[in-house]
């Protein structure tokens, strides 16, 4: 969650509220100490001494790394290439099986590698979020793949779900994927622009510099 709350509060800041810089950076922190080498993170802080484990391998962790990593970079971490945002993107829609095979089950990590089904449309959502943090001409090779990938899923009553979780499951499974279809809307060049500086801007107003 830490990732999730760390593109809140960037957002946050770009609207104007203020929050402490020293809370920022704590949380990057966190992140950080949770990150292995390939930019994919552990399920849990104390599993940072175990982190090849099931759960924590790429696969376990194809999941939550789109959401640690954007985060990481709202929040000032310029240790965070575009390489690792392109890779994880990459690796999502060639092993989004994984996170695939877990929809729908009854019982949480019930997928492989301990995936539960409530990992999937919110992987997509923040994978598109890292997408926006590519250069614009990088787009549309993300757009199509998200694109087919969701619509196929729709359900017949028009909503999107991935685990039965408290009677709200199919609200906010179609909120995420709503809002990751609506990041693959061909845009014209003004809001492209428009979109990237948004995110220059939250990046460049993260606090600095990261301790270590």
């Amino acid at each position: 969650m830490t990732g999730t709350v760390l593109v809140a509060l960037g957002e946050a800041r770009e609207a104007g509220v203020e929050m402490s810089d020293s809370m920022v950076r704590r949380a990057v922190r966190a992140l950080r100490e949770q990150r292995k080498p390939d930019f994919s993170y552990v399920y849990q802080y104390w599993m940072r001494f175990s982190p090849w484990t099931t759960v924590n391998r790429k696969q376990g962790a194809l999941g939550r790394s789109h959401a640690c990593n954007i985060g990481g970079r709202f929040g000032g971490d310029e240790s965070i290439p575009d390489a690792a945002l392109r890779a994880w993107l990459d690796r999502l829609f060639a092993r989004q099986g994984w996170l695939s095979m877990a929809r729908k089950t009854n019982w949480p990590h019930a997928g492989y590698f301990g995936i539960a089904g409530y990992y999937y449309y919110y992987a997509m959502y923040y994978a598109m979020r890292s997408m926006e943090a590519l250069p614009q001409d990088e787009w549309p090779f993300y757009q199509m793949q998200m694109a087919h990938v969701l619509i196929s899923l729709q359900e017949k009553d028009g909503s999107w779900w991935d685990y039965p979780l408290y009677n709200y499951h199919q609200t906010y499974g179609t909120a995420f994927a709503l809002m990751s279809l609506e990041r693959c809307l061909r845009k014209e060049l003004s809001e492209q622009i428009a979109i990237k500086a948004k995110i220059g801007r939250i990046m460049a107003a993260a606090p600095r510099p990261l301790a270590n």
